[in-house]
């Protein structure tokens, strides 16, 4: 009875004191088998609500949504609406999509607040599953506001520029005084300049670095998962920006070397077309890292999509499962 009890308590102090685990070949196998969830998954996330929350451009690419100029959404369909509408459809689970704001980031803390107050209320947990600026305003909300960590059931953050985005510094200081026609164009998508210096690393990286100790107790404290994609060897129509942040400038088709003068300086790194790699991890969260993957096809139907969005979704939600709750720590699903 006393050595089940230490083991037990070993067994509790590894898992709420481990490092980041790299949980891409566990990914791999378990979307490999293509398996829907079972029984006794659906019945534990059943008592879980799931909400997405969008990224930048999300108002040009939802239908219902009239704040930006320009719809996309004929073509790629609703920002999250395959991966919300499966989970409610297949599982019956609760699934919704928040409202988000390119504009301002604060009105989607807002309204992520809303929905921790209601949880809170309800006595039912949240799942979240946010994507891009998404994921900056909800790490942002439960560092600042850490009382509401506790109403968090666990938390997939998909390639958010957690250390900012170099194109976020294009935009706003673009070669050849670009930006004199970049920025007029920004207001046409619900984009507002500073949203853009948010995403910057000269705003991100002294927030991560201040907040270091913080973010590792959420971490800590929630179960936590980041996504990363790697699209910089794959077909993508993020190509130039993808030559651009690991080159610094748009490459010739055929031939070797640039087709463009020296557009960024760098730091070169590799991403999905809008997000570097390095800047999507976030400290001692468990991480995946998806090769040709970039920036748009986790969250909208759009050319040369690697991943099924349903079977990625039920492959995210076993990777995190197990880490719920401690009466759920046998469910392991083949990992």
């Amino acid at each position: 009875m006393k050595l089940i009890f230490v083991l037990a308590l070993v067994n509790f102090f590894l898992n709420s004191h481990s490092k980041a685990a790299d949980l891409t070949s566990d990914f791999h196998r378990i979307y490999n088998q293509k398996a829907e969830l079972t029984k006794t998954e659906t019945e534990v996330l059943k008592n879980f609500d799931f909400y997405f929350i969008p990224g930048i451009l999300a108002e040009s690419f939802i239908w219902a949504d009239k704040r930006s100029y320009i719809d996309l959404s004929l073509v790629t369909r609703d920002y999250f609406s395959t991966q919300v509408r499966f989970l409610k459809d297949k599982y019956k689970f609760t699934s919704k999509r928040l409202t988000t704001s390119s504009k301002d980031v604060e009105e989607t803390r807002q309204n992520i607040r809303a929905v921790l107050e209601d949880s809170i209320k309800t006595e039912r947990k949240p799942i979240f599953i946010s994507h891009s600026l998404g994921g900056l305003a909800l790490l942002e909300e439960l560092i600042n506001n850490n009382k509401y960590q506790s109403a968090v059931a666990g938390i997939i953050f998909l390639q958010s520029p957690f250390y900012g985005s170099s194109l976020a510094d294009l935009t706003m200081e673009a070669p050849y005084q670009l930006e004199k026609y970049i920025k007029p164009l920004l207001p046409y998508l619900n984009i507002s300049e500073g949203t853009m210096d948010y995403l910057r690393p000269r705003s991100r990286t002294p927030f991560m670095d201040k907040n270091q100790t913080a973010i590792k107790e959420l971490v800590d404290r929630v179960p936590v998962v980041t996504v990363s994609g790697v699209a910089n060897d794959s077909a993508s129509i993020f190509k130039p920006l993808l030559e651009i942040m690991e080159e610094g400038c748009i490459r010739k088709i055929i031939t070797p070397g640039c087709l463009t003068g020296t557009i960024f300086k760098g730091p070169y790194d590799k991403g999905d077309g809008m997000v570097p790699l390095k800047s999507s991890y976030l400290g001692s969260a468990d991480s995946v890292t998806l090769d040709e993957v970039d920036h748009g096809e986790m969250v909208l139907n759009i050319p040369f999509e690697t991943y099924s969005k349903e079977h990625t979704t039920t492959t995210l939600l076993r990777l995190i499962l197990p880490k719920l709750s401690p009466k759920n720590s046998n469910l392991v699903f083949n990992l």
